[in-house]
């Protein structure tokens, strides 16, 4: 009878310790469950039901592989997807074997969605010194030849045909 109250008591408190948690672990589990499913159709789901600041934070989260990586899979999808560009690209010139490539990956896809839009003369969110740093890290000869051919890829299409870095 003792070991039962036991039983009762640590599971209690690990029932109760677990329910506290649980309103920040819902958003990681909602994030890593994104990842798990592996169709970007989801993902795109996944973003457009949650606010954009949540993958923004997951960008920055170098302790956390798992949640960099999936917010690196989620950033295409974003409202506003150029709002990820400066946390992508530390992440492409990373030397983690994973995510390096996938941040290119997102790069390469926002550049190309961002070259699609109406031409703007002002091109919002995209500053020349984040085309500088692009530049940059397509010059980067330490980096693998596909990563560095997509980032200059990436540049010329945030930079548009006959502008410069500077308009």
């Amino acid at each position: 009878m003792f070991r039962a109250r036991i039983t009762v008591i640590v599971t209690l408190a690990a029932s109760i310790s677990w329910a506290a948690g649980s309103e920040l672990r819902a958003q990681e589990r909602g994030i890593t469950e994104a990842l798990v499913t592996a169709d970007p159709l989801d993902w795109a789901a996944w973003v457009h039901s949650n606010d954009d600041e949540l993958i923004l934070q997951g960008l920055t989260a170098s302790d956390d592989t798992l949640s960099q990586g999936t917010a690196v899979l989620c950033s295409e999808w974003l409202s506003a997807p150029e709002e990820a560009l400066p946390h992508l690209i530390p992440i492409a010139v990373g030397r983690d074997p994973d995510l390096a490539p996938m941040a290119t990956s997102a790069l390469w896809n926002i550049a190309k969605g961002w070259s699609l839009r109406d031409p703007n003369p002002e091109r919002p969110g995209i500053s020349g010194e984040l085309l500088v740093e692009l530049s940059a890290a397509a010059s980067d000869e330490t980096l693998r030849p596909d990563i560095r051919q997509a980032l200059a890829l990436s540049h010329a299409l945030l930079v548009g045909p006959g502008e410069s870095e500077e308009d």
